[in-house]
């Protein structure tokens, strides 16, 4: 860590695969001058055990309700957290394509805006928390910012800024384009090319590549198809949780200029090239791209996993292949989705995912 680099009070919210991992970066990587973890279950209170003996430094855990508002803004108002990263969701974005009905198999077929209700309640909740108790520390938000984040815009509840999505993409076309520099390379995307990108395709006829831009120039999507390998899964993680680095750093080093991507920020849809410059974030969008370009882009990419459009109060309406998809086991999944009613519709995500 650099000297001008400050250790501040982090709390990270959700113990699930992620929540470990992320909880590992911050803590290993010095970071936290405290941290405190936060789940509905019993994992945060051995993970600070576990942290605290491998980094040798403070950290604490606690119990509370992701959804319970009240209990949120005591748990804030105790700690006075710096820093929040929220990791929690109510069902984990890889558990329905575990589960081999029809009507599992027709969610993910009509995309993953169709398991949004599983998404936004938590974070809609924290954010709710902390602008009741009037405060204004960063958000990192791990649960599907590209959405999320838009959504919760029209509240006036958006996070700071997502982690994962354009900025694994990102991380992807570094490791295989010549001269690819976090400074050098920009990437505009969504989270519905994350698959395509990683697997070295082309979306679908009626979805964009990402735009890609090094050193100025705009790459074709031929120059972007690079295969990892990788099976996809809850091991995705690890990459996610990865690019939650440069934004930490960007968030506490005071002095410096820290350029990365990420989506979410501004209450966006979709991931964006960015920088933090003295822990303050910005855009850095190639010369020539407009923020109205670039964010119509993304719009059109989400039509990709469902999302027609969001309007001004926050209703998400879902395209008609994704209606189409679930209207013969649960029409009701389809149905425009305000986020108010996250919570409820849950409950009908769920009954699909335990059928």
């Amino acid at each position: 860590m650099s000297g001008s680099t400050q250790c501040i009070r982090i709390l990270i919210l959700g113990m699930g695969d992620l929540g470990v991992r992320i909880g590992q970066k911050v803590m290993e990587g010095g970071f936290a001058s405290e941290c405190l973890l936060a789940g509905k279950s019993d994992a945060a209170e051995q993970w600070a055990r576990l942290f605290h003996i491998s980094s040798g430094r403070p950290i604490a855990a606690a119990k509370v309700d992701g959804l319970d508002v009240d209990a949120l803004k005591a748990l804030l108002t105790r700690f006075e957290p710096e820093l929040i990263i929220q990791c929690a969701a109510l069902l984990s974005p890889f558990a329905l394509k575990s589960i081999p009905t029809k009507a599992a198999k027709a969610a993910v077929e009509g995309g993953f805006a169709l398991q949004l209700a599983a998404q936004l309640p938590v974070v809609r909740a924290l954010m709710q928390a902390r602008r009741e108790i009037g405060m204004h520390c960063p958000v990192i938000n791990c649960s599907y910012p590209d959405v999320t984040h838009p959504i919760l815009e029209a509240e006036g509840l958006a996070p700071t800024i997502g982690i994962g999505n354009v900025a694994i993409m990102a991380m992807w076309y570094r490791r295989n384009l010549p001269d690819a520099g976090e400074d050098a390379l920009k990437v505009v995307g969504q989270h519905a090319q994350l698959g395509p990108c990683l697997a070295g395709k082309l979306a679908a006829a009626e979805t964009p590549v990402p735009m890609v831009y090094l050193e100025g120039r705009k790459l074709s999507p031929e120059q972007l198809l690079f295969d990892t390998g990788l099976q996809g899964g809850a091991a995705m993680n690890h990459l996610a949780a990865a690019t939650i680095i440069p934004i930490l750093r960007g968030l506490t080093d005071r002095d410096g200029l820290v350029e990365t991507h990420a989506p979410g920020v501004f209450g966006l849809p979709g991931g964006y090239p960015v920088r933090f410059r003295r822990g303050e974030l910005e855009l850095r969008l190639p010369d020539g791209l407009t923020r109205e370009e670039a964010v119509s882009f993304n719009r059109v990419a989400a039509k990709a996993e469902g999302i027609e459009r969001i309007d001004e109060d926050g209703t998400l309406y879902y395209t008609e292949h994704a209606r189409q998809s679930v209207a013969p086991f649960c029409p009701e999944l389809a149905k425009p989705l305000h986020p108010r009613d996250a919570e409820k519709r849950f409950q009908v995500l769920r009954a699909l995912a335990q059928a």
